[in-house]
């Protein structure tokens, strides 16, 4: 399965002026970095270097959720589940990247692999809005 390698991490500079997230390629010793300005076979000059909090940095899951918003990891999603009666229960997940595959875990002791393939066409899924990040 193929999908698309970013990142984002919380801007250190964040303010009134400046949203808060920030999205890019590739992290390196407090930066993230993104686009792409310039290269040749002995460099590569990206278009943006943003100085960032190296300790909230998410990956993105490749997948999105029902309204179309890319899933992260730290992210909490809401899984409406139906049991075999009938009956919906409402779920609460943070998505984490552990033992290299993303997974919902419900709390620290227990966690469920459902990424990548049984959360892919999870009508009932959406993001909450919140990231374990965000405080």
């Amino acid at each position: 399965m193929k999908r698309e390698i970013i990142f984002k991490s919380i801007r250190t500079d964040w303010g009134a002026t400046k949203s808060k997230w920030v999205e890019g390629e590739a992290v390196v010793d407090g930066w993230l970095i993104s686009g792409h300005a310039d290269s040749s076979d002995e460099y590569w000059q990206p278009e943006k270097w943003v100085k960032i909090n190296p300790a909230t940095v998410c990956q993105f899951t490749g997948l999105t959720d029902k309204n179309g918003n890319k899933i992260w990891e730290g992210d909490e999603i809401r899984v409406n589940d139906k049991n075999q009666y009938g009956k919906v229960k409402k779920l609460k997940y943070i998505v984490k990247f552990i033992k290299g595959s993303f997974m919902c875990v419900l709390n620290e002791s227990e966690y469920e692999k459902v990424f990548p393939k049984s959360m892919k066409n999870q009508p009932n899924m959406k993001l909450t809005g919140k990231n374990i990040n965000d405080k």
